[in-house]
């Protein structure tokens, strides 16, 4: 399990091909929002997915063997904790970007979406 918290506009970068996002954070509550990488020839979109308000100790599936858990929302902030298969990678999507900057690669060239379904 790993446990990170986000606020309001914050997304996570799970494996290649999802991305969750809190939209909004209130003090029972949070919405999230999971969109998965559509490519079309060169184009890249992101297909919203699912949309979901979650409480405390609530969980949202993302995919085979891979789901989300509301473990506390304090003020701005709620945190996440993440069940995920050992091969699925979990970045800040502002980590997943500066990494793909750095390996001079375009984010999601490479493949670890593996048990997260479709």
């Amino acid at each position: 399990m790993l446990v990170v918290s986000r606020r309001k506009d914050e997304s996570m970068m799970i494996g290649d091909e999802l991305q969750l996002t809190v939209l909004e954070v209130q003090p029972d509550r949070a919405l999230i929002v999971v969109a998965r990488k559509n490519v079309s020839g060169r184009l890249t979109s992101w297909d919203e997915t699912t949309r979901q308000w979650l409480g405390v100790d609530k969980t949202m599936p993302l995919g085979d063997d891979a789901s989300c858990l509301v473990q506390r929302i304090r003020g701005e902030r709620v945190r996440l904790a993440f069940m995920l298969p050992a091969t699925v990678g979990l970045h800040r999507k502002e980590v997943y970007e500066a990494i793909h900057e750095n390996w001079g690669d375009e984010p999601g060239s490479t493949d670890s979406s593996v048990g997260l379904g479709s």
